[in-house]
């Protein structure tokens, strides 16, 4: 005669796997949506701050000295009207201590002025942007943001706005914040 094999489940058994079973999956769903939804939240606040130190930077140079940037050939040193922005990083260094940010003032697609150091401490000044950045800003006139850019070595979210004279794009500040944090 026909005896059935596999597993036996009591009703009371059955019941419970059809009422929390489904139950567990969806709290594990929303539980993966939430997380996504509060780093995505947490990227566009982390991006409206950069941008927001970015313009500031941008700002406190305009109003420090109405004039024109201006790049000597004979140094390689920046200027804004009688301000020295080249070799000089007491405005980078004064907002890195106060908002923890990293920020950078870029003449063309070389930074000028940074308070962003290599691992022994030297700043990267002379360093250029990468070739996404500088198409995004330079050539293209927009803004550019990315959680994952890599600044020597090290992971950052960063924030690129243009740096405008006359009418004319003529370098890009950045401000970043290290995507570890």
């Amino acid at each position: 005669m026909g005896k059935e094999k596999g597993v036996k489940m009591s009703i009371k058994t059955r019941l419970l796997l059809i009422s929390v079973l489904p139950a567990a999956i969806l709290s594990i769903i929303l539980a993966l949506i939430a997380a996504l939804n509060i780093r995505t939240g947490m990227q566009k606040e982390a991006f409206q701050g950069l941008r927001g130190v970015a313009i500031s930077l941008q700002e406190i140079y305009e109003f420090s000295d109405p004039g024109k940037y201006v790049m000597n050939e004979t140094n390689n040193l920046l200027k804004k009207g009688n301000l020295p922005v080249s070799e000089n990083y007491t405005i980078v260094d004064k907002i890195k201590l106060l908002t923890d940010y990293d920020v950078t003032i870029f003449y063309g697609d070389m930074r000028v002025t940074t308070s962003l150091k290599n691992g022994v401490g030297v700043r990267l000044v002379g360093t250029k942007a990468s070739e996404e950045v500088v198409q995004a800003v330079l050539m293209d006139g927009g803004e550019y943001s990315d959680p994952e850019i890599e600044i020597n070595g090290n992971p950052y979210y960063g924030y690129y706005v243009p740096l405008q004279q006359d009418g004319e794009i003529i370098g890009m500040v950045f401000a970043g914040l290290p995507s570890g944090e």
